[in-house]
């Protein structure tokens, strides 16, 4: 996908924010399957939230990775870089 999407760095990083918070939906469960056992509706609730993450009207996948992922390894500083230079970007167009 990437690959088709040349010059579109927003589109790349959406989908490299929802890879992110998927594979970490997907070790929670492969966590609780493999310490707890079956769990009843846990593929539903792997359902409901992969849709959460996917679907661009509840932007999940952008709320996920910046209250748990950037916290969880210490990468605010350079989230916050990163907002700073987009925003920039967008001043100096308008």
């Amino acid at each position: 996908l990437a690959i088709a999407t040349e010059n579109d760095r927003v589109a790349d990083d959406k989908w490299l924010t929802y890879w992110s918070c998927f594979s970490l939906l997907y070790l929670g469960m492969i966590s609780v399957e493999r310490f707890v056992g079956k769990v009843p509706g846990l593929y539903t609730l792997c359902l409901a939230v992969t849709l959460y993450l996917m679907l661009p009207i509840f932007e999940g996948s952008d709320a996920v990775f910046r209250s748990i992922l950037v916290p969880l390894f210490r990468q605010r500083e350079a989230l916050l870089l990163k907002d700073a230079k987009k925003l920039s970007k967008d001043m100096v167009k308008q």
